[in-house]
Formats: C-alpha cells, sequence, structure tokens
C-alpha cells in the first residue's frame, strides 16, 4: 500500500469504522475471543500484537486474563493507534502503540513472552512476511509463542464465499500452501496448534524452542 491509499484508507476506514467493517465481515468481539481462547498465554505475559489495528486481538485477550498483561502493538495507522489507546483506556488495559513498520520491530531480543497476528498478516509481501517471520523469532522469549490468525486455503462455508473474492488478488501463495510450518520452522517457532475458527480463518499457534 502506498502512502496516498494508506492516508485514503485511514479517512475512510480506521478507527471505529474499521471495527464496524470488521463487524460486518464477521470479526468481532466474538470471533476475537475465540481466537484469544486458542493463545496460550498468561496474566504475566508481555505481548505484541502485528499490525494490531485497534487492538481487537490484545484486548480480547486481555480480557481473557481479567484485564492483565503488557500488551504492545505496531501498525502504519496512526488513527488506528489512537483508537486502540482509547479501547485500551476504557477496559483499564496496559497498551503502548508503535508506529512504525513490522520489518524491524523496536524491541529488544527475546523480550516478549507472545506475538500475535490477526487477520491483516495476507496485506503484507511475501518478503516483508519472511522478514517479520524473522523479527518475531528475535523478540520472542525461549518457549514464547507465535499465534498467527489469518485466512487459509478455504473450506466450504459462506465466509469463503463472501471474502475470497477480496483476497483472491493478493500475493496468497503462503495462504493457500500453508507455508507458514515450514517458514517458521527456520525461525525456531515450531507448530502446536493449528485450528479453523471458521470456514476460512486460520489459527496457528508456533512455540520458540
Amino acid at each position: 500500500m502506498n502512502t496516498s491509499d494508506r492516508a485514503l484508507s485511514d479517512i475512510f476506514f480506521a478507527g471505529s469504522n474499521y471495527d464496524r467493517t470488521a463487524q460486518l465481515l464477521g470479526f468481532g468481539r466474538s470471533f476475537y475471543r475465540t481466537v484469544a481462547d486458542l493463545i496460550p498465554t498468561d496474566p504475566h505475559s508481555r505481548i505484541l500484537e502485528l499490525g494490531c489495528g485497534t487492538a481487537s486481538l490484545s484486548l480480547a485477550i486481555a480480557d481473557k486474563q481479567g484485564g492483565k498483561g503488557r500488551f504492545h502493538g505496531v501498525d502504519l495507522s496512526t488513527r488506528n493507534l489512537a483508537f486502540a489507546e482509547l479501547k485500551a483506556r476504557k477496559a483499564g488495559i496496559s497498551f503502548d502503540t508503535y508506529c512504525c513498520s513490522m520489518k524491524t520491530l523496536p524491541f529488544e531480543s527475546a523480550s516478549m513472552d507472545a506475538v500475535v497476528a490477526g487477520p491483516s498478516f495476507h496485506e503484507a509481501s511475501p518478503s516483508l512476511r519472511r522478514r517479520v517471520l524473522h523479527e518475531t523469532g528475535r523478540v520472542l522469549k525461549p518457549k514464547g509463542v507465535f499465534a498467527l490468525v489469518d485466512w487459509s486455503k478455504p473450506k466450504f462455508g459462506l465466509l469463503p464465499l463472501i471474502l475470497f473474492p477480496l483476497l483472491m488478488f493478493k500475493t496468497s501463495g503462503d495462504h493457500w500452501n500453508n507455508t507458514y510450518p515450514m517458514l517458521c520452522r527456520n525461525e525456531n517457532l515450531l507448530l502446536i496448534i493449528d485450528i479453523y475458527v471458521n470456514s476460512l480463518i486460520r489459527c496457528q499457534v508456533f512455540r520458540k524452542v
């Protein structure tokens, strides 16, 4: 996404509009809570959300943990980050935001207990995804977890019929062919959970060895 496209997206699809659109597409509170329940975290975890948008996944994890945990989010949209901070304050959640690319994460090595990515990884180019996976492996502590939630090869259902036309023009080889177990293995991240949340969205959790 170039600078002008990103500015246009920030006007029409950021903040509360981002959440409304996500809700219409099936990515509401119950979806994120279902995902949060699949990710092995605890109230003492330090958690980083990649491409965090409005922090829906982080807040669902925090809710699962009774409002506890230290959360960080990186995103390129200043409006989404501002709205994420507002949501976190209202929920009483510790959530620090960073307006930057996922390419080089502004955190020390082995500083995170968990790294999570909601349904936005497909927006990155194949080369950026590989760089992000390398950075994820770097910032995770030993035995830390990486949760990747995004579309995969569809199963039968209504959601693929609705969303797949929007996704078919993306650089989709990694998602369609499920190359992530191999790519993550190269970063010492081993697959421990692999579950379809619905007919299109897959949650894969990896543990750093």
